[in-house]
């Protein structure tokens, strides 16, 4: 007990002692002068040789310009004799029909209807994976343009 008792008084030693410094900080009772700073506007920066080049400002218009030409709506995105591709799904997902037994009967199909086929062939689509929608096999035709409305009646749809 003795030795933590010696301890206390140590630390109320120089607690009271406040680090052995005790005279007090000098008051400024003079007058000051209120200090001026002089503002200097930033030098404006110079562009590097690398650095993009400012951006000029618009010319106005002057006010008889004539407004720019419409152009024309595009009355097919084929012009004529030119070959569109198009696609039908094989089936349905969830149901054993299919919409042709081969590619052979497809194209036949459209031959009978007076659509030529240029090209024929099969495709693998991305659809969805649930019942009713079409599976990803296709059937996949390229015709002359002539003939793109009956074959929409028949189903085809343009790739």
């Amino acid at each position: 007990m003795k030795k933590f008792s010696w301890l206390i008084l140590i630390i109320v030693l120089l607690t009271a002692c406040n680090g052995g410094s005790s005279t007090p900080a000098p008051v400024d009772t003079g007058p000051r002068p209120t200090p001026t700073v002089e503002v200097v506007p930033p030098p404006s920066p110079t562009p590097s040789p690398d650095a993009y080049p400012v951006a000029p400002a618009p010319t106005p218009l002057p006010d008889n310009y004539p407004p720019p030409p419409t152009p024309a709506p595009p009355t097919s995105p084929y012009p004529t004799g030119e070959f569109v591709w198009l696609l039908l799904p094989v089936g349905t997902q969830g149901e054993e029909t299919k919409t042709y037994d081969d590619l052979q009967t497809a194209v036949q199909a459209l031959a009978s209807a007076g659509v030529a086929v240029k090209t024929a062939g099969m495709t693998d689509l991305v659809v969805c994976a649930a019942v009713g929608c079409p599976t990803s096999a296709h059937y996949r035709v390229e015709i002359d343009v002539a003939g793109l409305e009956t074959a929409a009646a028949l189903g085809w749809v343009e790739e």
